[in-house]
């Protein structure tokens, strides 16, 4: 019941990011979604690529990708970027 739960708050979690991401016009894959979701939570490549199942260079190819999609002009940018938006939740 609890993992249910989770995967529930998990989903909700995505289509919230999902609808603040339209609101700005930017629009990504499901997967890069899902790298933006669990970095908006403070997760590191590392954790990322294991709740994700892949690699950690596919993980830091899709966040290099994100913050060309997003319009940030680097790393330090897009932290500024997932702080002010971890701001709204």
């Amino acid at each position: 019941m609890t993992a249910n739960l989770h995967l529930s708050d998990d989903f909700y979690g995505l289509y919230q990011l999902e609808l603040l991401l339209r609101d700005e016009s930017i629009t990504i894959s499901r997967q890069q979604l899902k790298v933006l979701y669990w970095a908006f939570h403070g997760k590191n490549n590392v954790e990322i690529s294991t709740l994700l199942g892949t690699s950690i260079s596919t993980i830091k190819s899709h966040k290099n990708k994100l913050i060309a999609q997003i319009g940030r002009k680097g790393r330090a940018d897009f932290r500024r970027f997932l702080f002010e938006k971890s701001s709204l939740k």
